[in-house]
């Protein structure tokens, strides 16, 4: 595939559709969906470690908060961004980050396949990956389907199912170790209406777990093949600890102890 995204009007497009996410946060429906998300990566982050942790999109909002990697930093086309950059072309080096955070990028983005490409090929082996993304299979996208082509986020975003983003990370090598569907509540903008509708959080992950409006899924880069490398140093302490063994020898048909 010819990857051109960074030529000017396909960039403006991506960033566009990012700023209007982001503004999106701040209305009533937008701080819903935002607190409940924020949960959801605070609880999947904060058991990886490693060397280096990156957040790809949003940079107004810190998704790595809860991370205790040392080195954490941001990757978009908006400002605030640590590193400007299109997530279709990372500037960084193969197998050199040990978590990505990707929320709300692959159904921003024309290529969202090719976006988590990059994203395995910069992911070390037995690296994690989170994505956030609206369910298919929800309210929210009925919402969506009567939504007036003018509207902006999240109503113009590609909803990307669970069992084809599924699919996509099993192609590339991915195995789901965690996820979570939540935001049962209509998509009121109302603030009062979402408030009076809160108990459907609790009833919707008993009854109807899989229609919730958002999900957050956790999923590590599994490595087929892998050998692993025994460190020089005990390879020549297993090989003086055999030179200084006895030997045993044979004196007429029976073994003896040279030391003997």
């Amino acid at each position: 595939m010819d990857r051109q995204s960074f030529v000017q009007n396909a960039a403006q497009k991506y960033n566009g559709a990012r700023s209007s996410l982001s503004g999106w946060f701040s209305t009533a429906q937008g701080a819903y969906v935002l607190g409940w998300e924020l949960a959801q990566f605070d609880s999947a982050v904060e058991d990886v470690f490693g060397f280096r942790a990156v957040q790809i999109g949003l940079p107004e909002v810190d998704f790595l908060r809860q991370n205790r990697i040392p080195f954490r930093f941001s990757l978009a086309l908006e400002p605030g961004a640590s590193l400007a950059a299109d997530p279709l072309q990372l500037p960084l080096a193969s197998q050199s980050v040990d978590l990505v955070v990707l929320p709300h990028v692959l159904e921003s983005h024309e290529h969202p396949h090719e976006v988590l490409r990059e994203t395995e090929r910069v992911l070390m082996p037995e690296g994690q990956v989170v994505i956030s993304g609206f369910n298919s299979g929800s309210l929210w996208r009925m919402r969506q389907m009567f939504a007036r082509k003018s509207e902006e986020a999240p109503w113009n975003l590609k909803f990307i199912g669970l069992l084809r983003l599924r699919d996509w990370l099993r192609v590339l090598g991915f195995e789901l170790n965690g996820g979570k569907f939540g935001c049962y509540a209509p998509p009121f903008e109302q603030k009062l209406w979402l408030e009076r509708f809160g108990f459907m959080e609790k009833a919707g992950a008993r009854w109807w777990p899989i229609a919730g409006g958002l999900y957050v899924v956790r999923a590590v880069k599994r490595t087929h093949g892998m050998r692993l490398i025994t460190p020089t140093w005990r390879q020549e302490r297993a090989r003086r600890r055999a030179l200084a063994a006895p030997i045993p020898q044979k004196t007429n048909g029976h073994a003896r102890n040279r030391h003997g």
